[in-house]
């Protein structure tokens, strides 16, 4: 009987150390995403299984950036359990490749940490250029063009282009040039005063908006234009809205 016994702790032993108390097999680590005109999210599904032989308790779910959401099934997870960590990366004005991770760390004491990667492929839908157009005090009032075009890696047709403006002092026609460029004109009712507005480009069937900075610069004191301190009148010309690069 001992030398049965013997034999079956040294089993025993053996299986634990090979890895049988082994966590979460995730299927995928790193999901591609391609999003579509319509997508205002990239979602992936990250799917686990828990091949060991004891529970594994997830301690944290964490996105490395605040445009990326996620949710998770279970704070538990049984052997042979399976489950999935939803991730969501808000597109918004994002093109291109996006790369987020979420780290998701457990009590598993042989891989307690997992990192997870979402990639997003965010075709560029228009070309726009200038974004951003003005008009000096008494300047005559004569329309001003915006070359908008298709870009090459999208796969969509765009009919039309709608402009909505947040001012009427502004008045914008769209042309159809060909197939994939339009040119937008606009115009100030007039230059005699100070005025400005955001006007915003929409692809028909699209729900992505590109903004454009429109403005009539006065001959008044301080305004003129201007923007954080430090920044010179070609700096403003070359970013309007100050805008800064979105987070990794």
């Amino acid at each position: 009987m001992k030398p049965v016994l013997l034999g079956a702790t040294v089993t025993l032993a053996m299986f634990i150390a090979s890895g049988a108390f082994a966590g979460l097999n995730w299927d995928q680590t790193t999901i591609e995403v391609k999003t579509g005109p319509n997508d205002q999210m990239a979602v992936a599904h990250f799917t686990y299984q828990n091949t060991g032989i004891a529970p594994v308790r997830f301690k944290s779910v964490k996105p490395a950036c605040g445009c990326t959401t996620v949710m998770s099934q279970q704070e538990q997870v049984l052997p042979g359990d399976k489950g999935e960590i939803t991730a969501r990366l808000n597109i918004g004005d994002r093109t291109g490749v996006q790369e987020k991770t979420i780290t998701v760390d457990t009590d598993d004491s042989k891989n307690p940490t997992t990192v997870l990667t979402i990639k997003a492929i965010i075709p560029e839908q228009l070309e726009v250029a200038p974004t951003f157009l003005f008009w000096q005090a008494g300047e005559d009032p004569k329309a001003k063009v915006i070359n908008v075009k298709v870009s090459k890696d999208w796969k969509f047709p765009v009919r039309n282009i709608k402009v909505n403006t947040t001012s009427w002092d502004f008045v914008t026609k769209v042309e159809k040039v060909s197939k994939d460029e339009f040119k937008v004109e606009v115009q100030p009712r007039d230059t005699s005063r100070s005025a400005s507005a955001t006007l915003s480009l929409e692809p028909e069937d699209s729900t992505r908006k590109f903004p454009v900075s429109v403005k009539v610069i006065g001959s008044g004191r301080g305004d003129s234009i201007s923007g954080s301190a430090g920044q010179t009148s070609d700096d403003i010309l070359k970013n309007p809205f100050n805008d800064t690069p979105p987070p990794n």
